[in-house]
Protein backbone atom coordinates (compact mmCIF):
# COMPACT_ATOMS: atom_id res chain seq x y z
CA UNK A 1 0.00 0.00 0.00
CA UNK A 2 0.92 3.54 -0.62
CA UNK A 3 1.60 5.63 2.04
CA UNK A 4 -1.52 7.85 1.16
CA UNK A 5 -3.52 4.56 0.86
CA UNK A 6 -2.70 3.56 4.48
CA UNK A 7 -3.79 7.19 5.84
CA UNK A 8 -7.15 6.72 4.41
CA UNK A 9 -7.07 3.37 5.76
CA UNK A 10 -6.50 4.63 9.37
CA UNK A 11 -3.18 2.52 9.52
CA UNK A 12 -0.80 5.66 9.51
CA UNK A 13 -1.51 9.16 11.33
CA UNK A 14 0.26 10.99 8.23
CA UNK A 15 2.29 10.58 5.51
CA UNK A 16 5.60 11.30 5.80
CA UNK A 17 6.40 12.59 2.27
CA UNK A 18 4.23 15.57 2.83
CA UNK A 19 5.53 16.26 6.97
CA UNK A 20 7.67 20.41 6.51
CA UNK A 21 11.27 19.41 7.35
CA UNK A 22 12.13 20.40 10.81
CA UNK A 23 13.36 23.91 10.93
CA UNK A 24 14.72 24.22 14.69
CA UNK A 25 18.43 24.48 15.18
CA UNK A 26 19.93 21.95 17.48
CA UNK A 27 21.06 22.65 20.63
CA UNK A 28 24.88 23.47 21.43
CA UNK A 29 26.10 20.23 23.25
CA UNK A 30 27.07 21.43 26.82
CA UNK A 31 30.68 20.91 27.57
CA UNK A 32 30.76 18.73 30.20
CA UNK A 33 34.70 19.28 31.64
CA UNK A 34 32.93 23.16 32.10
CA UNK A 35 30.54 21.48 34.69
CA UNK A 36 32.65 18.89 36.30
CA UNK A 37 35.43 22.09 36.85
CA UNK A 38 32.66 23.76 38.26
CA UNK A 39 31.32 21.09 40.59
CA UNK A 40 35.53 21.04 41.90
CA UNK A 41 35.48 24.27 42.12
CA UNK A 42 32.72 24.78 44.21
CA UNK A 43 33.87 21.69 46.36
CA UNK A 44 37.85 23.18 47.05
CA UNK A 45 35.66 26.38 48.28
CA UNK A 46 33.59 24.33 50.67
CA UNK A 47 36.64 22.70 51.82
CA UNK A 48 38.35 26.00 52.40
CA UNK A 49 35.29 27.93 53.87
CA UNK A 50 35.17 24.93 56.61
CA UNK A 51 38.96 24.76 57.31
CA UNK A 52 39.17 21.38 56.10
CA UNK A 53 42.09 22.69 53.28
CA UNK A 54 44.83 25.37 53.86
CA UNK A 55 47.89 26.38 52.71
CA UNK A 56 50.95 24.30 54.14
CA UNK A 57 53.59 26.44 56.22
CA UNK A 58 56.40 26.20 57.58
CA UNK A 59 54.62 26.16 61.30
CA UNK A 60 51.87 23.53 60.09
CA UNK A 61 53.22 21.49 57.15
CA UNK A 62 50.25 18.88 57.17
CA UNK A 63 46.55 18.96 56.07
CA UNK A 64 44.27 18.94 58.97
CA UNK A 65 43.60 15.39 60.82
CA UNK A 66 39.95 15.69 61.19
CA UNK A 67 37.02 16.29 58.60
CA UNK A 68 33.33 16.63 58.44
CA UNK A 69 32.49 14.43 55.66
Amino acid sequence: MTEEERVEAGLDAYDPDEVPPAEDVPPVPEDIRQKAYEDERAELRRQIDNGEFREPSDRDPFPPTRYED
